[in-house]
């Protein structure tokens, strides 16, 4: 979750100390490396971001149902024109069909 939520902020990233290459590389190929292409900017501010929320289907947010999904992410960004955002990464851990029942409007997730 940590890189889905750094690539919606677009976080510049750190610079590194260049490492010493033993052939094909000059003063020239080393100066162009340094060079990051621009970046997009990003959505929101690291405090708006929160992992694994709680979409109780019945129930309360502090004490969601048995069958409750869980949001990867929740972003709120009202600043950017966000109100809330709902991330759900899939890393093979679920089959297709349950990922797209979770993320199907109207749809019960439960459901079979």
């Amino acid at each position: 979750m940590t890189d889905t939520i750094d690539a919606f902020r677009q976080s510049p990233p750190l610079p590194t100390k260049p490492i010493a290459r033993r052939a094909g590389t000059g003063p020239a190929v080393a100066a162009q490396a340094r060079v990051l292409a621009a970046r997009p900017r990003g959505l929101g501010h690291l405090r708006g971001w929160e992992t694994e929320v709680a979409l109780p289907v019945a129930g309360t947010f502090t004490t969601p149902a048995r069958g409750s999904l869980r949001a990867d992410a929740v972003l709120q960004a009202p600043e950017d024109g966000v109100p809330v955002l709902f991330v759900e990464v899939d890393n093979h851990t679920e089959p297709a069909a349950v990922v797209a029942r979770k993320i199907e409007p109207g749809r019960d997730p439960r459901a079979r």
